[in-house]
């Protein structure tokens, strides 16, 4: 009984902090469409939500997904088009001079990288203190992460005065990959996620303990 109520009062600070601390007035959007060559999928969705707290930023990503499709993470860099995942790209300019990608799939496997623009990917590199879980539910999946304030920190990010930030999402149906942006992309463009037009300026709310 005891555990059980620990647990409860986890979740309502949980609650609390998303409550309190959402940024970016992502929460209620979905992520939309890159272009008609990639068409919309109705009855597919995706929101995003993120905090602070006085140590960590933490993120959050809501799927309705009804075709799954998973592979092994180990595959993930050499075969990148064939498996479902949300994408959240951060960099601390808004040119994406160095900017750091987080590909997750729906068990929670993140692929993290390091990419200086123009598309000059160093996969040997990983961010040391993020965390990422992935729980497949009965419409989709949820992915939740967090990484420690005093890295983002140390790569020159401030999150109180705002950073940039990209989300996308890649969904496996019939055998091809459908891209999703939150930063829709000028129509009949070739869809390029490693510009600085699909960043957005984030700025968090003040850190809470």
């Amino acid at each position: 009984m005891e555990i059980e109520n620990i647990k409860k009062m986890k979740n309502a600070l949980l609650l609390l902090l998303l409550a309190a601390c959402v940024s970016c007035n992502l929460q209620s959007n979905n992520i939309i469409d890159v272009g008609q060559d990639f068409g919309p999928i109705e009855y597919n969705d995706t929101k995003f939500s993120s905090y602070s707290t006085e140590d960590l930023y933490c993120f959050r990503f809501e799927v309705i997904d009804s075709t799954i499709t998973l592979t092994d993470p180990a595959t993930h860099s050499s075969e990148p088009l064939i498996w479902d995942r949300a994408e959240m790209f951060i960099s601390p300019t808004e040119t994406m001079d160095k900017y750091y990608c987080f590909e997750i799939d729906p068990n929670g496997d993140c692929m993290n990288y390091m990419t200086e623009f123009y598309r000059n990917f160093h996969y040997d590199w990983h961010l040391s203190t993020i965390k990422t879980s992935g729980h497949i539910t009965e419409n989709g999946y949820t992915i939740e992460g967090s990484i420690k304030r005093s890295e983002l920190e140390s790569l020159g990010f401030d999150l109180s005065n705002g950073f940039y930030m990209g989300l996308f999402r890649g969904d496996m149906d019939s055998n091809e990959i459908k891209w999703h942006s939150y930063v829709q992309m000028p129509e009949g463009e070739e869809p390029d996620f490693h510009k600085p037009g699909v960043m957005f300026k984030c700025i968090m709310t003040p850190g809470r303990k």
